[in-house]
This record gives structure tokens, sequence and C-alpha cells, in this order.
């Protein structure tokens, strides 16, 4: 179903090769970039939480948050670059370890407009399910509006309960100069949930989930794919 835009010199933004290297750690650095759609011209940066030797949360029978982070947020930029033309980039693009002073830090230097930190929670009770979406505790109108137009598009995809929209205090967005905000769309500790999670297609449209909640933010509903289950591995037959 997908197919590459059409080169446009005029119309696509120079990517601009930001190295990092801190510690031993190596950003990515260049973004994702299309050449025209509904978000040209918009910057934003994806966090899939944890990775490398910190694993998250860790289901039952052994799924790793950080691996689901990923595939959420490789799903999520492929349909920000593909089907709206913006400008993306990743804290990282494989499973790698990232400090979150080095999140924040690639985010601020490079002046990116929003962040999205994808996360999946856990609890003791192996019963307990739900999405949640964060902002900070003093957050900005724009990153408020971003919690909330994501948190009800989780909402109508998963059909879960409800838990939010929350603020906390978490260092992406405390220290973060952007609106941002963090997603918890939900609990890799409840069995049937984690089996859920496994799914690649369901990490697709959960990662369909927010992007729609995040052109909703730019008052636009324009360039959102099909959700035709053909259509949809088609679509994940070209992700990295």
């Amino acid at each position: 179903m997908m197919e590459h835009q059409t080169f446009r010199p005029g119309r696509v933004i120079a990517a601009l090769v930001v190295l990092f290297t801190w510690a031993g750690w190596t950003w990515p650095g260049t973004p994702e970039v299309s050449a025209s759609g509904a978000l040209t011209g918009h910057r934003l940066m994806i966090d899939p939480g944890h990775g490398g030797s910190d694993p998250g949360a860790v289901g039952p029978t052994g799924l790793r948050e950080a691996d689901v982070n990923l595939r959420v947020g490789l799903s999520l930029r492929s349909l920000l670059v593909q089907y709206s033309g913006a400008t993306v980039y990743m804290t990282r693009d494989k499973d790698m370890d990232v400090t979150l002073e080095q999140r924040t830090t690639q985010a601020n230097q490079l002046g990116v407009e929003r962040f999205i930190s994808i996360h999946h929670n856990a609890s003791s009770n192996q019963q307990v399910n739900g999405v949640e979406t964060y902002a900070y505790t003093y957050a900005s109108a724009d990153s408020l509006d971003l919690r909330d137009k994501v948190y009800g598009e989780l909402l109508n995809w998963s059909r879960l309960p409800g838990r939010g929209p929350n603020t906390a205090n978490f260092w992406v967005l405390k220290y973060t100069q952007m609106p941002a905000i963090l997603t918890e769309a939900s609990f890799i500790s409840n069995p049937y949930q984690e089996s859920r999670l496994r799914d690649p297609d369901y990490n697709f449209r959960e990662a369909l989930a927010i992007y729609k909640g995040i052109l909703a933010h730019f008052d636009t509903r324009d360039a959102v794919p099909t959700q035709d289950p053909a259509s949809t591995w088609e679509f994940l037959r070209h992700l990295p």
C-alpha cells in the first residue's frame, strides 16, 4: 500500500547530521524526513523508553517493555514521516542504553517542537490494565492539549479503562524545553495484555492511535492511513 513520497528538493527539510558522543554513547543523529504532508515543517522527537541494560517493566512471560516501546516508536515514526511529512528524530532506534539526561539534552539542543515518550505500565496486581498519559505538573497549555488528544485516541482505540490524563514530575517531562508527553498505553504486567503487546499489528495500531492524537493536536485530520488489516501488514513490511 505504502508508496514513497516523490522527491521534491525544494520542499525537503535539510537533514542536519547531529552527532552526540557522551560517555561512549552515540545518538543515531539523522532524522527521518519526508517531502510533503500535513505536518511538513514540524519537527518532533519520539522517545522509546528504557533500552539496552534497562528492560523497563517485564511481563509475566518475559516480554520486555523496552522492546515494545521501540516497536511502537518506530511505527509512530513511519506514520509521521510517510503519511504527514513530519521531520522525526528518535532518542533511540535500536536496543541501546540512553540516559534520561541524554534524552532531554537531545531534544533541547535540536529545538524540536514536541517530545513524545513511549512507555507501558506495570503493577503488582496482574489484573490491572488501562490507559494513562502524562504531562509535566506545571505543563504548558500545548503540553496538556497534546496529552489529552493522544489520551482520547488511545481510549477510543483500545477500549481499555481510562486512568488519566495525569500530571507528573518525570524527568523527560520536567527537563524538556518544549511541549512533552509520556504515554502508558496499557499494562504489560497483565497476562492478557502482554500477549496482545507481543503482536506487531497491535503495536502498529497503538502507534496509529498516538499518531491520530498528534494530528488532532495540530488541528489536522489529513493523512490517516487505512486500518484495514491487509493494508496494515503491507505497511509493517516497510518498517525499519
